[in-house]
C-alpha cells in the first residue's frame, strides 16, 4: 500500500480492521504517532500516581476512624460495670460488634485475621457474658479460680462456666434481685483493675494491628480495581490515537491525493500475517480507429468533401492490422483483420442516414 500510494490514489474500508493492522500500516508509512502515544502513557502514569495517593489517604482516614470508634469504647468494654450493663453499654457493644465483624469477615480481600487475633478482638463480649460469674466467684472467696478463668478467657471461650459454678450463679442471682439493688463492687473493682487494664491494652494492640492490615488490604484491592479501569481507558485512548493516524493517512492517500488512478485495497489478518487484496485502475494505451465515410454523389456541391458523411468509427485492438473492408448494404461494413491473437472477421453496423 505504501508503494502504491506513490503513484495512485489508495482507498480502503478499515471499519472492521484490527488495531494491529492499523498500527502496521502507520508504521510502514512512517507515520507512527509516537509523541501522541507517549502523551497517553504519561497521562496514565499521572493518573496512577494520583489514584495511588488517593487510595492511601482513604486507607489512612478509614483506619483513623475505626481506631477512634473502637478505642473510644475500650473503657466501657473492660469494666466491672459489665455486671449490670446500661443502655450506654449496649450502644457501645453494638458499635464494637459492627467493626469487629467487618475486620474478621473481609470478603474478597487478601486480609485474613488469625484465630488467635479474632479471639482477642471478641474478648469484650466474653467479659460481658461472664463478669457476673467472675464477681460471684470473687464473692465466694475463690480468687485462685478467678485468676485461672481471667487468664483463660483472654485466649479461649468459657463454654461450661455456668454449669461448673452453678452454686456461684445462684448466689449471684441473689445479689441482683431488684432493679435498683446493686452490690458493692469497690473491692472487686480493685481486684480486677490490673487484669482488665492488661486485657484492654492487648485488645487495643490487636485492634490497631487488625485495622491497619484491613485498611491496607482494602487499599490494595482499590488500587487493583482502579488500575484496571485506568488501564482500560489507556487502551481506548491509544487505539484512538492509532485510528486518527490511520484516518489521516486514509484521507491523504485517498480523497486528498492528486493521483487520478485509484487502487482499492481489502486487508485481512490470518495467524498474525496481514494479507492485502486490491484492484487498481490503469491507463489503457491509445488505440487506432478506423473511420468509415459514405460518399453521397447526388448532392449538388462543387466540393467532393462536402459530398462525404461519416458513418462512425471502429476501435482497433493493439497491433491489429486491416486486411480488407467490405460494404454491406448502405450502413454496415465487414472488416477482416489480423493480430498476434489471430484472424478476425467482424461486422460493424452504423446508423442509417
Amino acid at each position: 500500500m505504501v508503494d502504491r500510494a506513490k503513484s495512485v490514489s489508495v482507498k480502503w474500508n478499515d471499519e472492521h480492521w484490527l488495531g494491529s493492522t492499523k498500527e502496521a500500516l502507520v508504521r510502514a508509512a512512517d507515520r507512527f504517532p509516537e509523541a501522541e502515544l507517549k502523551g497517553v502513557e504519561d497521562k496514565f502514569s499521572r493518573d496512577m500516581a494520583m489514584m495511588d495517593d488517593e487510595c492511601e489517604e482513604d486507607a489512612v482516614r478509614s483506619a483513623e476512624l475505626m481506631r477512634s470508634e473502637l478505642l473510644g469504647v475500650a473503657d466501657i468494654g473492660f469494666s466491672v460495670d459489665l455486671i449490670k450493663p446500661s443502655d450506654l453499654h449496649l450502644q457501645a457493644f453494638n458499635s464494637v460488634k459492627e467493626y469487629i465483624d467487618v475486620l474478621t469477615s473481609a470478603q474478597g480481600l487478601s486480609h485474613e485475621v488469625s484465630e488467635g487475633t479474632e479471639m482477642i478482638l471478641r474478648l469484650p463480649f466474653r467479659l460481658r457474658n461472664h463478669m457476673k460469674g467472675f464477681f460471684g466467684i470473687y464473692e465466694n472467696g475463690e480468687t485462685d479460680r478467678l485468676d485461672e478463668l481471667v487468664n483463660k478467657i483472654v485466649v479461649a471461650k468459657l463454654t461450661n462456666l455456668k454449669a461448673e459454678t452453678s452454686g456461684v450463679w445462684a448466689k449471684v442471682r441473689g445479689l441482683f434481685k431488684g432493679e435498683d439493688e446493686s452490690p458493692d463492687l469497690t473491692q472487686f473493682f480493685e481486684y480486677m483493675r490490673v487484669p482488665l487494664d492488661s486485657m484492654k491494652q492487648a485488645w487495643a494492640a490487636a485492634v490497631t494491628t487488625a485495622i491497619d492490615e484491613y485498611c491496607q488490604s482494602k487499599r490494595v484491592q482499590q488500587v487493583r480495581e482502579k488500575k484496571s479501569a485506568l488501564d482500560a481507558i489507556r487502551v481506548v485512548d491509544a487505539e484512538k490515537v492509532i485510528d486518527d493516524a490511520c484516518s489521516a493517512l486514509k484521507h491523504e492517500w485517498g480523497d486528498g491525493s492528486d493521483h487520478e488512478l485509484v487502487c482499492s485495497v481489502n486487508c485481512r489478518m490470518r495467524n498474525s500475517t496481514i494479507y492485502c487484496d486490491w484492484t487498481e485502475e490503469q491507463w489503457e494505451p491509445a488505440s487506432e480507429r478506423l473511420e468509415v465515410w459514405k460518399v453521397n454523389p447526388g448532392l449538388p456541391t462543387t466540393s467532393s468533401f462536402d459530398r462525404c458523411s461519416c458513418l462512425g468509427g471502429v476501435r482497433l485492438e493493439k497491433g491489429e492490422q486491416i486486411l480488407s473492408v467490405f460494404t454491406v448494404q448502405a450502413s454496415s461494413v465487414v472488416i477482416i483483420s489480423v493480430s498476434a491473437e489471430g484472424t478476425f472477421v467482424r461486422r460493424a453496423q452504423f446508423p442509417s442516414q
